[in-house]
This record gives structure tokens, sequence and C-alpha cells, in this order.
């Protein structure tokens, strides 16, 4: 790619039009790993919602956005592309809570047995009800490992008040 094209160097000069000129042009294809991630660090918003309404953001960028970008930029980038699947298992085994809860936010539909173990290793309370407000149960797994776990008690106490409110709720409608 030309200097005068590197994605880092045109933001560095804020030059806007030369980057809505990247990100319609073959290049946008070509920009590097190491420059998309330093681009999520540092640019301002208006650029990070035009570069994923043109470019699904490699792996380790989309890591960047869930640590540590804005919800918006990350509901964008989902709602466009969708999250790479190693990544939110990633989040769930390594993020923090925050991170989590942030990603869990923008998901339409439940990431996997995988991601719901990692969270339920969190061993975080406000994580487990956020889980079971969006998604409404546990799958088998995750029941089995709330029983079977001596160190997730108290994760397996919300998960009872959480089905037993939910059943009293659907008796009195």
């Amino acid at each position: 790619m030309d200097k005068d094209k590197n994605l880092i160097s045109i933001l560095k000069e804020g030059d806007y039009q030369k980057f809505k000129s990247l990100m319609l042009s073959s290049g946008a294809g070509s920009i590097s790993e190491h420059d998309e991630v330093e681009f999520f660090k540092i640019a301002p918003e208006a650029w990070k919602k035009r570069y994923v309404n043109t470019i699904w953001p490699q792996p380790a960028s989309e890591r960047c956005m869930m640590i540590s970008g804005s919800m918006e930029v990350l509901q964008l980038s989902y709602s466009m592309w969708g999250f790479w699947q190693e990544n939110v298992l990633w989040v769930f085994e390594n993020g923090s809570v925050a991170a989590c809860l942030r990603v869990l936010r923008c998901l339409t539909s439940n990431p996997g047995e995988d991601v719901e173990i990692a969270m339920l290793h969190r061993n975080d309370v406000d994580l487990l009800r956020s889980w079971l407000e969006k998604f409404h149960s546990l799958r088998e797994e995750g029941e089995r490992l709330l029983a079977e776990s001596v160190e997730l008690q108290s994760l397996k106490s919300a998960y009872i008040d959480y089905t037993l409110e939910k059943e009293s709720k659907r008796g009195s409608d």
C-alpha cells in the first residue's frame, strides 16, 4: 500500500476525505491487523463507524472494540457483521465482567454452550442475571455445572430464584 494511503498516516493527518476514499478503494482490503487495531484504539468515533460500515473488522480489532471501544461502535459492528465466535468465547474467558456485559448486550442469539460455561466460570451473579434476562435459561450443561460445583453456589441460588420468579409470573398470567 502506498505510504500516502496508509490508514494510520491518513488518521494522523486527520484527512477524512482520504479516509473515505481508502474505505471505498481496493486498498481497504489490505489493511494490516496491526494498523487496524491501532486505528480502533485512537480513531474518532465517526471514523470507526465509517470503518465498520465498510469493512468487517479482523479478530484482533474486534477484541479491541469488545474491551475498550464505545458501545455504539461495538453494536454497529455486531449488527453489520456479527462477532467472530472465537472472540465471544475469548471475552467471556479473559475479558472483564464489564466487557462480557457489553458483548452480551449486543448479542441477538445464544452464543453456545462453550460461552455459557465460560460465563458461569466467571462466578458473577450480575453477569448470570443479565444472561438470563437475555436468553431466559441455561442449557443442560450449564445447569449441570451449577448443580455439581460448590464454588458456584451463589450462581445456583440466583438461578433458582430466577426460575421460581419466572414460574410465579407464568402462574399469575
